[in-house]
């Protein structure tokens, strides 16, 4: 932290905690961007977005405001409280959902 934190006063820089470290950000966050990729994907689209730590939050919730078929998963050990609309453990139940998804393609 000591390191980042006279960067992230920089230019618009900001630190972020995540799950094993600290992440030094410039710009939009992860559901910025994946509202961006929402714009450009075609009209009704299939989206999932797997994420397994903070940083992921806004994305779920940009996934879920997707107007087309969607799924937010958390994806950890442990539960804990989220905007993803479902959680799985890791490896099993991931390897699991993936199989799914490619056959459903």
């Amino acid at each position: 932290m000591e390191l980042f934190e006279p960067l992230a006063k920089m230019g618009g820089l900001r630190l972020l905690d995540f799950d094993g470290g600290v992440e030094l950000r410039a710009g939009r966050d992860k559901g910025g961007a994946v509202e961006q990729i929402l714009r450009e994907s075609e009209p009704g689209a299939a989206v999932a977005y797997l994420g397994d730590d903070l940083t992921d939050e806004a994305a779920f919730r940009a996934v879920n405001a997707a107007k087309g078929p969607h799924l937010s998963v958390l994806v950890k050990r442990v539960v804990r409280g989220t905007d993803a609309d479902v959680w799985m453990r890791p490896p099993g139940e991931l390897r699991e959902f993936l199989g799914r998804w490619v056959e459903a393609r």
